[in-house]
């Protein structure tokens, strides 16, 4: 089963670190949703009625409320994926030029290239400017 290994939550909307191993249905919801592979295998989202790769070097973006789904396949090794759900009013609110951002065509494609910075601070163990008290280990009980 899928595992939520860490999760942030904010005014940005929220940050989770997933170990994929089994499928999600298809689904849609209002954040824009940035989708970065950590470590494991190379694997691939259905958006809209597409397939897209995630891998290294290629990220998958979501428009809000545009449907899209992961097909695990069982032969392949699981993959660690950091995915960014990113609330439109916070967004328009940080750059009021990306008030589109919760409509359809915010991205203008559902995959894009990762450079070597985005990269790195994907594969970082704590994602910068994340305060520690947003940071939750799913099923621990807060202090």
């Amino acid at each position: 089963m899928s595992t939520a290994l860490r999760i942030a939550h904010g005014a940005f909307g929220r940050v989770a670190l997933l170990d994929m191993d089994w499928s999600l249905v298809r689904h849609a919801h209002p954040h824009c949703h940035v989708l970065l592979k950590v470590e494991g295998a190379d694997t691939q989202f259905v958006v809209g009625d597409k397939v897209y790769p995630l891998t290294n070097d290629t990220a998958v973006l979501v428009n809000g409320w545009q449907p899209h789904s992961y097909v695990h396949h069982p032969e392949r090794p699981r993959t660690v994926i950091l995915a960014l759900y990113i609330e439109p009013e916070w967004l328009m609110a940080f750059r009021p030029g990306w008030a589109a951002s919760g409509a359809p065509g915010f991205f203008s494609h559902p995959s894009g290239e990762v450079s070597p910075r985005i990269r790195g601070l994907a594969i970082e163990s704590e994602p910068p400017n994340l305060q520690p008290s947003s940071l939750v280990r799913p099923g621990c009980t807060p202090a």
